[in-house]
């Protein structure tokens, strides 16, 4: 009987623990800044699932020169052909919008 409770108990823990939150493996995506826009423009993840977004602008246009992330409060420079990264564990459902300084080149991260 003893043991019985026991084993009940432990797999009770094992089971909670596969559930709490922050458990979620981190994300890291790799997105391109050129003449034709963010690729990749759209991105999904989990909310709660630690998230880095590696940027690299591959153009010398002057619009993708500045990121944009106003829900995060990201502001941060992309220099030619040098990754820049952007970590945050986005916390609740919804859309994120990055966009260059300029508004007109845009991308979305969904959290579900």
């Amino acid at each position: 009987m003893r043991g019985w409770a026991f084993t009940v108990m432990a797999l009770a823990l094992a089971a909670c623990a596969k559930q709490e939150p922050g458990s979620l493996e981190p994300v890291r995506v790799t997105i391109t800044a050129s003449d034709e826009g963010y690729t990749p423009s759209a991105i999904e993840v989990k909310a709660g699932q630690p998230l880095t977004l590696v940027f690299t602008r591959t153009t010398t246009s002057e619009c993708l020169e500045e990121l944009l992330i106003p829900s995060q409060k990201v502001k941060k420079a992309l220099p030619v052909n040098q990754p820049v990264e952007v970590s945050f564990t986005p916390d609740k459902a919804g859309v994120v919008e990055f966009t260059c300084g300029m508004e007109m080149f845009r991308g979305t991260i969904a959290i579900r």
